[in-house]
């Protein structure tokens, strides 16, 4: 999704703990030059000013996807369709808050959770078009 949005209107965070760190960095250096890898450099207090400061963010059900939907952001959650990972269940909430869901019936990641098809069959596409609308 990163490679299809202008790098002159966007610049991208990347964050995460401190045991994600080194994957993070190691994806990173596929990616253009306007993304930032901050995971395992922030408290929870500065990852909040971060969000903060940010027009909105995409990301699984995580706890910056709340955080940022809480205080106004943009948040576009992407999940799963299987439960108790669905968004019936842990969707963001707010005004400016959404998700991405796969509309297939699947368990697989259950039993390999990297190799996750219905996350895969979120498009960046279907993404892109998402964020674009923010900026609208």
């Amino acid at each position: 999704m990163i490679r299809f949005l202008p790098d002159k209107k966007f610049q991208f965070i990347l964050t995460g703990g401190k045991n994600e760190e080194a994957f993070i960095d190691e994806w990173r250096k596929l990616l253009p030059t306007n993304v930032l890898n901050l995971a395992g450099k922030l408290s929870l207090e500065e990852l909040i000013s971060l969000l903060n400061v940010c027009d909105g963010i995409v990301a699984a059900s995580t706890g910056p996807l709340h955080i940022a939907s809480a205080i106004g952001k943009y948040a576009l959650g992407i999940f799963p369709p299987i439960r108790p990972m669905n968004p019936s269940r842990w969707a963001p909430v707010g005004d400016k808050a959404e998700f991405l869901v796969s509309a297939k019936n699947c368990s697989d990641c259950r039993n390999n959770p990297q190799s996750c098809h219905c996350i895969n069959d979120i498009s960046p596409t279907t993404v892109e078009e998402r964020i674009l609308h923010w900026i609208k």
